[in-house]
């Protein structure tokens, strides 16, 4: 439902403005949510408008942000060589960032890990995940970003047969999604840690 709302926004701010049209946090949210439908290509189109709007916008930390998003949207689709070169960049904005903040290094790093796992290494994705998951601990005082990297960690775990810590990895997950839902019953969040505790239970022979 959030692909259209973001599909009219986007359409609004361009009619408004036609020579600068939407700001690439408005796109990169309309590209996240087409990719949650599963239309990579315009998910894909749509990233690339906002990444070519953030290099030229003076800001790495945010820029890392629309970067961190559209290597999440090209791993979730398997897309390797996109990933690959996303992150590169990620890493070049990094670098190049005078003081970056210790939140834009567990954003790279967490990319990192997501980009291996696409690229088959799981185990090389498990060790990028677990130091994620201690960078986002510390990495702002509301542990922004720490439930997603507690997900993926698990994730990595069970992709490369780790159950037992994979296990140990969905519960924590879990927990944090679940101090999250505020006065919400569920959330996408609790669904993805759910699916990962489910996964590693059926790994360790626990079908129940």
């Amino acid at each position: 439902a959030s692909a259209p709302l973001f599909a009219r926004a986007a359409e609004t701010a361009r009619a408004a403005d036609s020579e600068n049209g939407p700001n690439f946090s408005m796109l990169s949210n309309y590209a996240n949510a087409l990719a949650a439908l599963g239309d990579t290509a315009n998910a894909d189109r749509v990233h690339d408008e906002a990444l070519a709007k953030a290099r030229t916008a003076g800001s790495p930390r945010r820029f890392v942000m629309v970067l961190q998003f559209a290597i999440l949207g090209a791993c979730d689709a398997g897309n390797r060589v996109r990933a690959t070169s996303l992150l590169d960049e990620a890493y070049t904005v990094l670098n190049g960032d005078p003081s970056p903040t210790e939140y834009s290094k567990a954003v790279v790093e967490v990319s990192a890990a997501r980009t291996a796992l696409v690229g088959g290494d799981a185990g090389r994705a498990a060790a990028l995940g677990k130091h994620a998951v201690q960078m986002f601990q510390t990495a702002t005082p509301t542990r922004a970003g720490l439930v997603q990297a507690k997900i993926f960690y698990a994730r990595s775990l069970n992709g490369n047969d780790q159950f037992r810590e994979a296990l140990m990895a969905a519960e924590d997950a879990v927990q944090e999604a679940a101090s999250r839902l505020g006065d919400l019953l569920h959330s996408s969040f609790m669904g993805q840690a759910l699916l990962e505790l489910a996964t590693a239970k059926q790994g360790l022979g626990d079908v129940d």
